[in-house]
């Protein structure tokens, strides 16, 4: 990460110079000519991951209400922020970074290929719900206050999770992109780059944003970083189990193509230019660690205070509500 704190790729010498040498990629290219045209390519392959994790306890319970305002006798205040943490999303702790180096390419700066680069979600290698008659994961049948799908965890159908992918480079700022947070099923790893999905899952993509600007010329390079939101949603409080911190849930894959852009394609002029060729082999794993849940609720017990006396009927009848708003509805 650069001093913007945007993803940027360091080869050679300038890998060298850093004091602290991580997040090594592996790249082979070649080249070769055959019928007097030149055929380049270029074989990526990185594989990572994307993680989102909260440390702090969290409860459910029968009681999702907290006091809205200052402190409450009888109310513990730890508990509270137990039942708060709940609520909080959880973000990304370790964020997937791609990168894409063109060192050694050799083509003139007018005859260097625009690429586009497009990376798709899948549900691929995930541990959420599936429907129990095979028909797809296992979606809640309300959605998110942000309108995101809430899908129902396998080990834990008690307990959904919501999230989002966004992705950023120095090319592309974060400012210019979004969060998505609603992805098909039907696009996976094998149909991703056919042309009826190749516009589906895109959490990162060059196509909207200065693409004539994105060549591969030697001195080029391009690194991306994915982030990972999340939110966990109580579905069924009458089967809250608790849950040791550390336990991994795989959301899918992030899988990232590259390819001319149609309209370097389409130029006269590529037949002398040459053909270029791209592989991404790797992958990067999306991936939520959950923090420790426990199942927080009601307990009867007696008062401790034996002198008090029973409090008055008009402190225990039921509230009566008049007006527009009646047993809590509009």
């Amino acid at each position: 990460m650069n001093a913007q704190n945007l993803p940027e790729v360091k080869w050679g010498d300038q890998y060298q110079s850093l004091t602290h040498k991580s997040n090594e990629r592996e790249v082979i290219h070649t080249s070769g000519f055959g019928l007097a045209k030149k055929s380049i390519s270029f074989s990526f392959n990185n594989t990572d991951e994307v993680v989102a994790e909260k440390k702090d306890t969290v409860v459910f319970g029968a009681a999702t209400y907290l006091p809205p305002y200052g402190k409450v006798s009888g109310f513990d205040t730890a508990k509270l922020t137990e039942r708060k943490n709940a609520l909080d999303q959880i973000g990304t702790t370790k964020t997937g970074l791609v990168g894409y180096s063109y060192e050694g390419s050799t083509c003139s700066s007018g005859g260097c290929p625009t690429v586009a680069y497009r990376t798709q979600f899948t549900f691929g290698n995930s541990s959420l719900a599936k429907k129990t008659n095979g028909g797809g994961l296992d979606i809640y049948e309300d959605k998110s206050r942000d309108n995101s799908p809430i899908y129902k965890l396998k080990d834990h159908p008690w307990l959904g999770v919501s999230f989002n992918l966004g992705g950023e480079s120095s090319f592309k700022p974060k400012r210019q992109g979004s969060l998505v947070s609603s992805f098909s099923e039907d696009v996976t790893q094998q149909n991703g780059a056919g042309s009826q999905h190749k516009d589906k899952n895109l959490v990162y993509t060059t196509d909207d944003y200065k693409s004539q600007n994105n060549k591969n010329h030697q001195d080029k390079h391009h690194a991306v970083a994915f982030y990972l939101n999340a939110k966990l949603h109580l579905l069924d409080k009458k089967h809250i189990k608790n849950i040791v911190q550390g336990k991994t849930v795989n959301l899918g894959i992030l899988k990232t193509r590259i390819e001319p852009t149609e309209a370097w394609k389409r130029r006269n002029s590529n037949f002398f230019n040459g053909s270029w060729t791209y592989e991404e082999k790797g992958t990067v794993s999306v991936k939520l660690k959950l923090p420790e849940v426990k199942a927080g609720r009601c307990i009867n017990a007696n008062n401790p205070n034996k002198s008090t006396k029973a409090p008055s009927p008009a402190l225990t009848a039921p509230a009566l509500w008049f007006g527009p708003v009646q047993n809590g509805k509009v």
